[in-house]
């Protein structure tokens, strides 16, 4: 039986042949993603006749772990825009509930002058402001999740992304924006309580 020579023959033996040399090539550099290219490089180069010293490659070549590389770092850098941009949201969303409960303090002094005239301690004015400036975080919580929701299911509808929006993270929305609040208020409740009885009821 003779050895066949036709061109299903030959294609089959140079597969064989490029598949031999890049295994050769990756046991002698080893077995990461850019080492399995420079194997893969051998074939092409010599079909191109490239093979000369000098010629630089007319092709490139894209693995999956290249790909995959390439889309990890694309969404950690997403990742960290979002928190970036989370975190500004956040400190812009305090000092605008600071502000306000500074007002609310100083237009309120009767009332806290009243409420300490009528037996209320400290403490409890203290607790009062801190809850009324977490209640203002919440509130901001809120309108946030319901802006997000609505886009999401825009984004949905004429995307058709699939996108959604998990328990957990509307959740973790609400008690961060509690703990905002209640932690931009602390000053303005720790003032309130601080104002003498007398001084207060003078309005």
């Amino acid at each position: 039986m003779g050895i066949g020579t036709g061109p299903h023959t030959a294609g089959k033996n140079y597969r064989v042949a490029c598949q031999w040399a890049k295994r050769a090539n990756e046991e002698r550099r080893g077995h990461t993603g850019s080492d399995v290219i420079d194997g893969g490089r051998i074939c092409p180069r010599d079909r191109h006749r490239l093979n000369l010293p000098g010629k630089r490659d007319d092709f490139t070549i894209q693995d999956s772990y290249t790909s995959l590389k390439a889309g990890n770092q694309s969404n950690a850098s997403l990742e960290r825009l979002v928190s970036a941009i989370a975190s500004i949201s956040l400190i812009v969303g305090g000092v605008g509930i600071l502000a306000v409960m500074l007002l609310s303090v100083k237009e309120r002094r009767s009332e806290i002058g009243l409420r300490m005239a009528v037996g209320a301690r400290t403490r409890d004015i203290l607790i009062q402001f801190l809850l009324e400036a977490g209640l203002l975080g919440v509130e901001g919580g809120i309108a946030g999740l319901v802006l997000g929701i609505s886009a999401v299911g825009l984004l949905n509808l004429f995307a058709s992304l699939g996108a959604s929006i998990p328990f957990w993270s509307v959740a973790l929305s609400i008690f961060v924006s509690l703990a905002t609040g209640m932690l931009f208020g602390s000053w303005p409740a720790l003032a309130a309580s601080r104002v003498p009885p007398a001084r207060s009821l003078q309005g």
